[in-house]
């Protein structure tokens, strides 16, 4: 399920928000995937809405610096990466 282009990060399955962002296609083979997916614990709209924002925000910030450091890490520690700033992200928000 897709919702409006303002949530265009969010999906729901089982009841659940997720946050899904196609990986650029210049980082496919640095992450070894084509999209993140993640919970964004919430089975209410408006609640996901503002968390899939800025997880989205976050990610693309993300996706800029492995573009420039990914010559210094491998896969494994850009996985770290994009898994660490998710949960942080969440936690955030969920504080706020």
């Amino acid at each position: 399920m897709r919702f409006s282009r303002s949530s265009s990060y969010l999906v729901k399955h089982k009841h659940i928000f997720y946050v899904r962002i196609s990986v650029p296609q210049d980082l496919k083979s640095v992450l070894g995937k084509t999209e993140i997916r993640h919970s964004l614990r919430t089975a209410y709209l408006q609640d996901s809405r503002p968390k899939a924002s800025r997880v989205a925000g976050e990610l693309k910030q993300l996706f800029n610096f492995i573009r420039q450091s990914k010559k210094h890490m491998d896969q494994q520690e850009i996985q770290r990466l994009v898994d660490s700033l998710i949960l942080e992200s969440l936690n955030d928000i969920e504080r706020d």
